[in-house]
């Protein structure tokens, strides 16, 4: 797992590292058993058709506010560092060079 690889890196260089995942999925067996700590999201899609159901993302929110809020954070400071540094422009040009030049639609 490329992730385990770039965080083993990481921690040898002082960082803590810990992983945010699913209990579905693989990484719930391979993060623990690297020695990894790892936070678990429960994740579903919303239900257009149903608002009611759709409400239950303000629950999904509440539940994992400490990752939201982390991830929220780390966005801002990024963003805010791109920004100042006078690297947004060059960021957003690069991203729409290399992920959108090249997206084609499957017909």
């Amino acid at each position: 797992m490329p992730a385990i690889a770039v965080a083993d890196e990481l921690r040898a260089k002082g960082a803590e590292v810990s992983f945010l995942g699913t209990r579905e999925r693989i990484e719930a067996e391979l993060v623990p058993t690297a020695g990894y700590e790892i936070d678990f999201l429960s994740v579903r899609g919303i239900d257009r058709r149903n608002p009611l159901r759709a409400i239950g993302a303000v629950a999904w929110i509440r539940n994992h506010q400490l990752w939201v809020t982390r991830l929220g954070g780390a966005m801002l400071v990024l963003v805010g560092v791109l920004l100042l540094t006078g690297w947004w422009t060059e960021s957003v040009q690069w991203l729409q060079y290399h992920l959108i030049a090249d997206y084609s639609v499957a017909v």
